[in-house]
């Protein structure tokens, strides 16, 4: 039973480090401005989700059978079916969850450096909105803390 989970969590391992790789190809294709290899790499995430998705419902399956085998309620905490598993097999299923979550962890990494690019990119696309039509969204101060009048942009009526 444990070999299956184990196989079960690889797979699912496998499934998210291809996920990583396509988020950081379509990272370097929005920082390069590739959009038919970001389409291209988007299209492969999707279908990787989908699977993720599947294999996540087998893997919630196979620990609630652990969890029923070993006497536990559905709803027992991951500890406590790793403290009822002993020897070699509470080895592998840890070795198995710690590359697991690892590799969710470094996906997050990368899913935050996508982020922060799309916030860099939208923060500069308003700031050049700003400089041409004057508008804030961010309230200015003047030295005596009152709130100043709108700042005109760089092409206002004088021109």
């Amino acid at each position: 039973m444990i070999e299956h989970v184990v196989n079960v969590l690889e797979k699912e391992r496998d499934l998210f480090e291809k996920l990583r790789k396509s988020i950081s190809r379509q990272r370097d294709a929005m920082l390069a401005k590739r959009l038919d290899e970001m389409e291209a790499a988007l299209n492969e995430t999707e279908k990787l989700v989908f699977e993720i998705g599947k294999i996540d419902e087998e893997r919630h399956k196979l620990f609630d059978l652990l969890k029923k085998k070993a006497g536990l309620p559905s709803n027992a905490p991951f500890e406590t079916l790793l403290f009822h598993l002993k020897g070699e097999e509470r080895e592998a299923f840890e070795n198995s969850v710690t590359k697991f979550l690892w590799t969710l962890n470094e996906l997050a990494q990368d899913l935050q450096g996508i982020k922060d690019v799309l916030e860099f990119e939208n923060s500069y696309f308003e700031f050049l909105m700003n400089l041409i039509h004057g508008e804030s969204s961010n309230a200015t101060y003047s030295k005596k803390g009152e709130v100043r009048a709108e700042t005109e942009g760089i092409f206002d009526a004088r021109w």
